[in-house]
């Protein structure tokens, strides 16, 4: 059974898949969920202009494993393939300090240093990467977010094409942390995976927001503020009308050494 409507949720690399996917201008594509958006494969390989190489390092392991899973071949050197994968994840640490990334062995000793490749080989977009039409999307990023300057403005860019369908939420995280543990500082209940807001799990916004426009259940998410935003220091959640917010204070700080 299918009433015709698509959602896709996700955080960063799964994101941008959204963000791709929307590109396509689906008309069953109804609701989205991006975390920790970015907008382009450069965004993801590089930052400022420098290779990301632990992360980089990282994903490509993270696909091996499911790359060497769907090969079709002897199950004794599939066997030794993952043999090999996992040591090399165990001294991750040492591969960081590899003198030069883009020389890296490892990937090509387990067959994927093309999919590498295509990460360093990301460009730079070369015009606007703005899509015509967001479908319904909750946005969600942190002030601590590496890529919260892209969620920023595909939310702006999604409220001047239709107010009526997209929602911010910015607490105080970085990517891919939601939990007490790993957050930069403790900044209370209320911060944490299965509180947010007091208004439950990040599960429960997903929930709330795919029953909505998925399943049309008058969940009062309509009537919801269009921005809700950790205030770090009171350790508060507040409601606003729009991003930028509109009585904004911009203060600039400088530094000395």
């Amino acid at each position: 059974y299918t009433n015709q409507k698509i959602a896709m949720f996700g955080d960063q690399y799964s994101a941008y898949t959204q963000f791709a996917a929307a590109k396509t201008a689906s008309t069953f594509l109804s609701a989205l969920f991006p975390i920790h958006l970015f907008d382009s494969m450069h965004a993801f390989s590089y930052r400022e202009g420098l290779l990301k190489s632990k992360t980089l390092l990282d994903t490509t392991l993270a696909y091996a494993e499911n790359i060497i899973e769907k090969r079709n071949i002897r199950a004794e050197d599939k066997k030794d393939q993952q043999f090999h994968l996992e040591a090399y994840r165990e001294r991750k640490d040492q591969l960081y300090r590899f003198k030069s990334m883009t020389n890296l062995p490892v990937f090509k000793m387990l067959g994927v240093q093309s999919l590498f490749q295509s990460f360093l080989e990301a460009e730079i977009p070369s015009e606007s990467n703005d899509l015509e039409s967001w479908p319904a999307s909750h946005f969600v990023t942190g002030w601590f977010d590496e890529h919260a300057a892209h969620t920023l403005a595909a939310f702006q860019t999604a409220r001047q094409q239709d107010e009526e369908k997209h929602l911010l939420l910015i607490g105080p995280w970085k990517n891919g942390t939601f939990s007490m543990p790993t957050l930069p500082h403790p900044f209370g209940y209320t911060a944490n995976n299965e509180s947010l807001a007091n208004g439950g799990s990040l599960t429960d916004f997903h929930l709330r927001w795919f029953d909505y426009w998925l399943k049309n259940e008058q969940n009062g998410v309509n009537k919801d503020a269009p921005v809700l935003l950790f205030v770090m220091g009171i350790n508060k959640w507040r409601k606003e009308r729009s991003w930028p917010l509109e009585e904004e204070d911009v203060r600039h700080t400088s530094f000395t050494f």
